[in-house]
């Protein structure tokens, strides 16, 4: 297999009481088990944080949120100066020995203004020294003990460290962390996407099904598309506030809905529709799992063309973007499309997981965690490099949040 001179970059939010994102938590993995061979996994990071990061910049990746960064004991005592202490959070892990000269280093971190965040903590870990320097206490909600996360909640209530909690999957554990007062979740609606059944789609988001349809239409009328949309108003002032912005791309501003959907053409016009139709219509769902949408959309495309088939980057861009419809629907999917007009592939994919589109899906699962087992055995599989693959996702990254920057819920 073909040696990464990368590393590969995964995600997760972290989401704060009324489920928006509050930052993310980086995952790295190296690209192959033998990228380097004579350097150690602390070794690796810094590499990636000083190649990666410093030359795309950490904004591109976390959209100029929090990023939440694990580091060894080796890397915690070297010199993390060339961070941001505005845009990284150091996550002490929890197998991490404490001495006097951890200790020190971590006031010196404060020092600089970086804030610290204490990984899996137990009170009767070594950790728990490190306690009042701690900006952020994280605690596993499957594998703490109930009382010991209690007794947490009520030694740590009225000072200024904040609780996290980690491996939400339910909704009764979201519930109930949040009675007990916990101030930010991880895992909840992203890992682990919540499918909730029985409930009924609005009049709005009907007429906007009918849009959807209208631009999956194998025979695309843009006079159908350009009349459905100037019946809704809110939609109509989306269409023209994105398409009026720099990252669309367009020779002119635009001034009227006809202009705009001759302008965009229809593969433009389907990706953009859509993207502004899942955000519409998942309102009061967690805008972590509407960015996943996107992200995975414009990675499923781009890793079409990264394996010679750019000719299925449009279903595989819809599969991806769907890939996330029940949880963002409250819906099962087979419900949500039923009566759309889309292909066979993706409804294979997004429905059924199974054909061709399917594997970009899981593809996509499987950066969003760093789950280098998987992407190592498709890039073995498809003759696709590992670089290539990451160099995919960070791109889609980026493009999702300039996509969706101001992109408000209608």
């Amino acid at each position: 297999m073909e040696k990464s001179s990368k590393l590969f970059i995964g995600r997760q939010p972290i989401l704060d009481r009324q489920k928006r994102t509050f930052a993310y938590e980086l995952l790295y993995r190296a690209g192959n088990k033998n990228t380097f061979p004579d350097i150690s996994g602390s070794q690796a990071t810094i590499k990636l944080l000083e190649n990666s990061f410093c030359n795309l910049g950490i904004d591109r990746i976390t959209g100029g949120k929090p990023a939440f960064i694990n580091f060894s004991k080796s890397l915690l005592v070297s010199d993390l100066t060339f961070l941001d202490p505005k845009g990284v959070v150091i996550e002490v892990l929890e197998n991490v020995s404490v001495d006097e000269d951890l200790v020190n280093t971590v006031v010196g971190l404060k020092e600089n203004g970086f804030r610290i965040a204490l990984d899996d903590f137990e009170p009767s870990r070594e950790l728990n020294s490190l306690l009042p320097l701690a900006d952020f206490v994280k605690m596993d909600w499957l594998a703490s003990p109930l009382p010991e996360i209690k007794d947490i909640c009520r030694d740590l209530a009225g000072t200024n460290t904040r609780l996290i909690a980690e491996k939400i999957e339910t909704p009764d554990h979201f519930s109930m962390a949040y009675e007990l007062g916990f101030d930010y979740f991880q895992g909840f609606f992203f890992a682990k996407p919540v499918i909730l059944t029985g409930k009924h789609l609005k009049p709005a988001r009907k007429t906007r099904l009918r849009l959807m349809a209208a631009v999956n239409h194998s025979d695309m009328d843009m006079e159908r598309i350009y009349a459905l949309l100037v019946k809704d108003p809110a939609l109509s002032i989306k269409v023209l506030r994105l398409v009026n912005s720099a990252s669309v791309g367009l020779p002119e501003e635009i001034s009227s809905i006809r202009q705009a959907v001759l302008l965009l053409g229809e593969r433009k016009l389907k990706q953009w529709l859509a993207i502004i139709f899942l955000s519409s219509i998942s309102r009061g769902k967690p805008d972590a799992l509407f960015n996943a949408a996107v992200v995975r959309a414009g990675f499923s495309e781009k890793i079409a063309g990264l394996l010679g088939r750019p000719e299925i980057g449009p279903p595989a861009f819809m599969a991806g973007l769907l890939s996330l419809v029940e949880a963002l629907f409250s819906i099962p999917a087979e419900k949500v499309l039923q009566g759309l007009p889309l292909s066979a592939e993706i409804i294979d994919a997004v429905i059924f997981k199974k054909g061709f589109l399917y594997p970009l899906i899981l593809l996509a699962e499987a950066c969003e965690k760093a789950d280098m087992n998987f992407i190592r055995r498709f890039a073995a599989s498809s003759g696709a490099s590992i670089d290539r693959i990451g160099q995919c996702w960070i791109d889609a990254v980026s493009w999702a949040a300039e996509s969706t920057q101001g992109l408000e819920t209608a």
